[in-house]
């Protein structure tokens, strides 16, 4: 009889065991389909935890007009995912001495304008080189991203005139630096990046499924179709080191498995995942920062974490890692799907962890505005629904509004500001100088202003036009050539107009007062020049 209770013991907590398990597993189902509908798009979901799979799902559909459901092997394209890809190829350039890290590009790539001269490598993979973004400025010349080669991209590179701030005084995030970077691990090894990703990572990683999708390459057997807002959106363009891969969630967890272990090359991911010290005098994105290669160092659930998001018109990715916890989550989506916000709720799920308490924000519904002495403008909004943002050109983030003193929420480096006593706003980004912006308000421009700023704009430096749109006394970008809607521009004066995303247009006059050019900024690529078609 002893001997039966005490074999009965442990099947009892074999038994307990899997039941806690299998409410696990319910609970994470239960946290994507609330999010997913079956007869449209949908996401594929891999948890790993402690070197166990906890959830390996797919939900939704491939193709969304065939019914061909997504299965969990399904390849998906990641987009900037791939930017962490690319910087392990760069850092391994530079630890096997064939380049190193603070080399010029223009060292590799010389046919860059003189005014790239002092951008080195690391600039490029922390995006701090103060490079335009090629996407923007496709945008605006209201051409189809998915047209665009590499040599395009070169040759729209060398038309500029400028670049938006000087190489490591700022960050913004930049398609083009990884572009670049690509370029260069081309040039040096001569073979393409797809080949020298496979053969130093992906084979190494045992990552079968991954790819950089090339010109040479341009198929991927079994990828799903994406869909924005439930239309079928277009296959993204040629393009390798900014996007470009092509991986499924079990190869993108083996890639966080090998950033966060001891024993897969120490140095690189060391290198990899470190980002660069920086001077007060030197400005950091709330938004972004800390950001090294190719990935965002972060907290999530008050841990420790790595972070790669990709978002392409429809394809979604997020690639999560909580190394303290053992705890790596992985969402790939092909629709509308909130990958990062799935991800982070089956995290707080396994680790039976909930996101800290939101603060309480005091701002009333309302819009904004301020500037500083360099002419940045702050924008302050709070929307019907109570939440306020701050934003700027280069970043955006949630603010709550407490007695007159703001603090960010949930951004991945803290922001606080606080209202002066002439009504304008104190910022301070965590390890930064404090940011002084004067209160401005919205000016009345007179119709003959604003019909003498209408019509066609020629801009050399994207190698196509704008047209202006009068309506309501603002200013309207004409957008019905482009991928992306623009809102309308309010004026300042009448020489200063802005939309309520940061975007800019300054105008300049000749002698008699008449318009003579625009520098038109999106968060991006600012300064762009246009004058009189």
């Amino acid at each position: 009889m002893k001997l039966r209770c005490l074999l009965v013991i442990p099947v009892l907590c074999a038994s307990a065991s899997f039941a806690a398990a299998q409410d696990v597993v319910a609970r994470l189902a239960a946290i994507v389909q609330e999010q997913v509908k079956s007869d449209g798009p949908g996401v594929v979901a891999l948890v790993v935890k402690d070197g166990k799979v906890l959830y390996r799902q797919a939900h939704g559909l491939a193709d969304v007009a065939a019914k061909t459901p997504l299965r969990p092997e399904t390849p998906f394209y990641v987009a900037s995912v791939a930017k962490s890809l690319t910087a392990a190829c760069v850092i391994d350039l530079a630890l096997a001495g064939k380049i190193a890290l603070d080399d010029e590009v223009r060292k590799f790539v010389p046919e860059l304008p003189e005014h790239c001269r002092g951008i080195s490598l690391r600039h490029l993979l922390h995006h701090r080189s103060g490079l335009r973004d090629f996407y923007e400025l496709e945008l605006l010349a209201s051409r189809q991203p998915g047209a665009l080669t590499t040599r395009g991209v070169l040759d729209l590179l060398g038309r500029q005139r400028a670049l938006n701030f000087a190489p490591g005084a700022d960050f913004l995030y930049c398609n083009s630096g990884y572009l670049l970077l690509a370029e260069v691990v081309q040039r040096v090894t001569k073979k393409s990046l797809r080949t020298y990703a496979n053969e130093q990572l992906f084979a190494p990683l045992q990552m079968a499924s991954t790819a950089f999708r090339d010109v040479d390459h341009p198929d991927v057997p079994g990828l799903p179709k994406s869909y924005d807002d439930g239309k079928e959106m277009p296959m993204p363009p040629l393009l390798c080191g900014a996007g470009g891969v092509c991986s499924t969630v079990d190869d993108l967890q083996r890639w966080l498995a090998a950033l966060t272990s001891p024993q897969w090359r120490p140095e690189l991911v060391r290198e990899l995942v470190t980002p660069p010290p920086l001077q007060p005098e030197q400005r950091r994105s709330p938004q972004f920062n800390p950001y090294a290669g190719g990935l965002l160092v972060t907290s999530v659930l008050e841990e420790p974490a790595l972070l790669l998001l990709g978002g392409f018109f429809g394809w979604q990715a997020t690639a999560l890692a909580l190394p303290a916890s053992q705890l790596q989550v992985v969402l790939l989506a092909n629709g509308d799907a909130d990958a990062l916000g799935i991800a982070r709720e089956l995290a707080s799920a396994v680790l039976d962890r909930r996101e800290p308490a939101r603060p309480a924000n005091s701002g009333r519904p309302g819009f904004a505005l301020y500037r500083d002495d360099s002419g940045e403008l702050l924008i302050h909004a709070t929307r019907g629904s109570g939440v306020s943002v701050f934003t700027t050109l280069g970043w955006k983030v949630e603010v709550a509004e407490q007695d007159g003193a703001f603090q960010s929420v949930d951004a991945r480096t803290p922001l606080t500001a606080r209202r002066d006593a002439n009504g304008g706003i104190e910022m301070t980004v965590q390890g930064e100088r404090m940011r002084r912006y004067g209160a401005i308000t919205m000016g009345k421009v007179a119709p003959e202003d604003v019909e003498s700023i209408v019509g066609a704009w020629r801009g050399d430096e994207i190698d196509g036009d704008i047209t202006l749109l009068a309506k309501g006394g603002r200013l309207q970008l004409d957008a019905s050539r482009m991928a992306l809607p623009v809102a309308p521009f309010m004026p300042l004066d009448r020489d200063t107009w802005v939309s309520d995303s940061g975007m800019q247009i300054e105008v300049r006059r000749d002698a008699t007062g008449a318009p003579k050019e625009l520098r038109v900024s999106t968060a991006r690529a600012r300064g762009v020049s246009f004058v009189r078609n």
